[in-house]
């Protein structure tokens, strides 16, 4: 391609993402001109051609979700955002992608979950959920969403509808449905609880405000949302909700009934709920056996996602099925206490003043930190009666904490900086900008931290921004309290271990590099030697294998032993104590054929032996890591391994099926196999370890 076809590609992309509405659209459109470019090695100056388009995609990124689509479209995005983010000239654009990539991938393994038979939480209590459907200019690719609408009534001299976001002409046929949903909304409430409505101004608010929405079919939602809030603006004794995990679309009409849509639609919309959390699926009663014939195609590739498709003929079957509705009661010594407070203002403000001094006092009392916690994608620090003194954004899903519930506390660490009784906070990679952040009591940041840096390799040169990936601990020297901390390449494999003056937040030492990334540490005298050791392990990208260091932690220079190819060039091996490579399994070389780490931070057992987990990968997303544990002693000698119940049926049952090769797992011929392949670092080569042992 030369430079006028590449200005040609140019200009009919800019002419077709004009007329387009869908982002998901544009985003798959922008993508493939700039894979197109970048792997055009004919093409000179390929950052004139992309620039624009790369900071366009930072704003598509931030809209885009995997839910509401097969999980392949998502991958096959992800695919491309990590190859144009591996381009080195393109960093300057693509640095800000990696927090969106990371939510991409945690929403991808959420679908993933459900679409293998389990269920997720929904709280549906304040939010109605409906699909969208996402225009776009090509025929051939139909897009839905799922939305949520909350909605707020109050007095006003005339009824007033207001929809946010809307354009100033609000679209006639989602008007109709307003009005029509409000009306019934209003006569049901009247006709059973006999209150008349006041003239209200009813506030329509989308959650996601993907766009200004056309169109009825929010109505079955709608009206449910209307209803619910009606009762509470009444404070009558009963709540009204839809249930969890249901979503529901169709436009009614005053009476109440719902109205068909087109085959089209529905099994657009379906595809949206069928690849997204919601377990129920509400529609009017004449497009069931449409949805139904559209879900069973969509089962014959994934035949564990179990959705219940339920088709109504009128608003009030809806509500008189508690699967679908929850009438729940309010205790009636509450409900009656704020009827006899409403009309009691000034006790009420009094009672209301007096409770908040006594909480500020008390809050005023013990303000001091002494534990975190993870919760709804936000770091929260608690004080010791665990109540949440402050929180902070922190970009990760509740899937990876469970996977890896030991990865939080790599992340944060409470600690008193200045010995003053009051404890500070410290969190990598929290969301308010910086990598690593010391806090005060109060949540203000004291200092900040970030590194760049260039490595170089014989074929590659890795330059940026490092993430702080984790904390490992902290040394009391004669007048300041040293930080030690892990930094990786925000694209690539390097890793490195540094110090930090505490209280400060500057660096205070060398950069001890290694050539992959370093998921486990401990500080720790193992050797007993007087001086604490740093113990880390995780893939060495170079070996291919899991690796198990120890060094030294006055020691804070040089690199490690690996491939030709990924030694950092003019740099010295470190000066460590021992450097261990742990086999993959023949179950691992089946399905995991890259490499093995080690995970988990390392623990002690009877004051004598280091425990240690070899994870090798999971055979798919829903089922535990296939590996094994290793147990080592003071001289960095291999005592045994330790294999799970649960891993010696997996594999044994593909020993049976002839899938793998004899022994069994539990044997001791295989533990054998697997010391025979643990290797060491001799000073000179990797070497078997079991022959040192026989010296």
């Amino acid at each position: 391609m030369d430079y006028f076809q590449a200005e040609d590609k140019l200009q009919r992309l800019n002419t077709q993402i004009i007329k387009e509405k869908s982002p998901r659209f544009i985003l798959a459109k922008i993508l493939q001109f700039i894979l197109e470019i970048t792997d055009d090695s004919s093409i000179d100056g390929k950052e004139a051609f992309v620039s624009d388009f790369l900071l366009k995609t930072n704003l598509l990124l931030k809209k885009y979700s995997a839910f509401g689509l097969d999980p392949q479209s998502t991958k096959e995005i992800l695919s491309a955002l990590k190859r144009i983010t591996s381009v080195n000239e393109f960093n300057v654009y693509t640095q800000d992608w990696n927090s969106e990539i990371l939510r991409i991938e945690n929403e991808l393994i959420q679908l993933e979950t459900v679409l293998s038979g389990q269920k997720d939480f929904l709280d549906n209590r304040n939010k109605f959920y409906f699909p969208v459907l996402e225009k776009t200019a090509s025929y051939d690719y139909h897009y839905s969403l799922i939305d949520s609408l909350q909605i707020t009534l109050q007095k006003s001299k005339t009824t007033e509808f207001i929809l946010h976001p809307s354009a100033v002409d609000v679209e006639q046929r989602i008007k109709k449905q307003v009005e029509a949903s409000w009306k019934f909304a209003k006569n049901y409430v009247a006709h059973r609880y006999n209150k008349k409505s006041p003239i209200l101004q009813i506030v329509i608010k989308f959650e996601k405000s993907y766009a200004v929405y056309e169109g009825g079919s929010l109505g079955i939602a709608l009206t449910i949302g209307l209803i619910s809030e009606l009762m509470k603006y009444f404070e009558l004794r009963h709540n009204l909700n839809f249930a969890q995990n249901i979503v529901s679309s169709g436009s009614i009409v005053e009476s109440g009934d719902t109205l068909s849509m087109t085959e089209e639609i529905i099994c657009t919309k379906l595809k949206a709920v069928f690849f997204s959390k919601f377990s129920i699926f509400v529609l009017p009663q004449n497009d069931e056996r449409a949805a139904n014939e559209c879900y069973k195609k969509l089962k014959d590739k994934y035949p564990k996602r179990d959705l219940e498709i339920i088709g109504v003929k009128n608003i009030s079957d809806i509500i008189n099925l508690r699967n679908l509705i929850e009438l729940k009661k309010i205790n009636l010594f509450s409900w009656g206490t704020r009827k006899v407070l409403r009309n009691k203002t000034a006790v009420l403000l009094l009672i209301f003043s007096v409770l908040l001094l006594f909480i500020i006092y008390f809050w005023r009392m013990d303000d001091n930190p002494v534990r975190t916690e993870f919760k709804d994608n936000h770091i929260n620090v608690l004080n010791k009666y665990g109540e949440v003194l402050w929180r902070t954004k922190f970009n990760l899903s509740n899937d990876i904490v469970k996977l890896v519930p030991s990865y939080i506390d790599q992340k944060t660490r409470i600690i008193d900086v200045n010995r003053d009784g009051q404890n500070e906070v410290l969190i990598s990679n929290s969301n308010n900008g910086s990598l690593l952040s010391l806090f005060n009591c109060h949540g203000e940041v004291q200092w900040s931290f970030d590194h760049a840096d260039t490595l170089r390799t014989a074929n590659d040169t890795m330059k940026g921004f490092f993430n702080v990936q984790g904390i490992i601990d902290t040394l009391h020297a004669s007048n300041r309290i040293e930080l030690l901390v892990i930094i990786q390449h925000y694209t690539y494999y390097p890793s490195g271990i540094l110090k930090l003056d505490l209280e400060t937040g500057e660096q205070i030492s060398d950069i001890l590099w290694h050539p992959g990334s370093i998921t486990s540490s401990k500080l720790i005298d193992w050797n007993q030697d007087g001086i604490k050791e740093i113990i880390a392990g995780g893939p060495s990208n170079g070996m291919k294998k899991a690796y198990l260091l120890s060094i030294d932690h006055n020691r804070l220079q040089g690199t490690f032993p690996t491939s030709e190819k990924h030694y950092f060039k003019d740099m010295k091996l470190a000066n460590f104590n021992h450097y261990l490579l742990f086999p993959m399994t023949d179950y691992g070389k089946l399905y995991f054929p890259i490499y093995n780490a080690v995970t988990g931070n390392p623990t002690i057992i009877n004051n004598n032996l280091l425990s240690l987990s070899i994870r090798e990968g999971r055979a798919n997303l829903f089922e535990e890591s296939f590996g094994y544990g290793v147990r080592i002693n003071k001289d960095f000698e291999v005592e045994n391994i330790i294999i799970s119940d649960q891993i010696v049926v997996k594999r044994d049952s593909l020993v049976n099926a002839g899938i793998l090769n004899h022994p069994f797992t539990d044997s001791p011929e295989f533990h054998d196999l697997i010391i025979k392949n643990i290797e060491y670092w001799n000073g000179s080569e990797f070497v078997p370890l079991f022959k040192k042992d026989k010296e």
